[in-house]
C-alpha cells in the first residue's frame, strides 16, 4: 500500500502488499514465509500481471492515446 503497485499486487494475488510502517512489513513477511506453498502460484501471477498491464506494446499506445488528448 505504500506505492500505487499495491492494488495490482492485490488484484491479481501477485504478492504480499505491507503499508510503509516497520510493523506492516514484518507481518507481511511472516505471512510470505508462512505461505512459501504458494510461491510459484504468486510467480505465476505476478508474470501475468507485467504482461497484462505493463506490456511496452500497451504502454506506447497509452502513451500515444495521451499525446493525442493533448494535440
Amino acid at each position: 500500500e505504500g506505492t500505487t503497485l499495491g492494488e495490482y499486487v492485490k488484484e491479481y494475488d501477485a504478492g504480499w502488499v505491507a503499508k510503509t510502517t516497520a510493523q506492516s512489513v514484518y507481518e507481511s513477511i511472516i505471512t510470505a514465509i508462512e505461505e512459501q506453498q504458494r510461491f510459484q502460484e504468486k510467480s505465476d501471477n505476478a508474470r501475468a500481471l507485467i504482461e497484462k498491464e505493463f506490456a511496452w506494446e500497451k504502454i506506447a499506445r497509452e502513451t500515444v492515446e495521451k499525446y493525442k488528448e493533448f494535440i
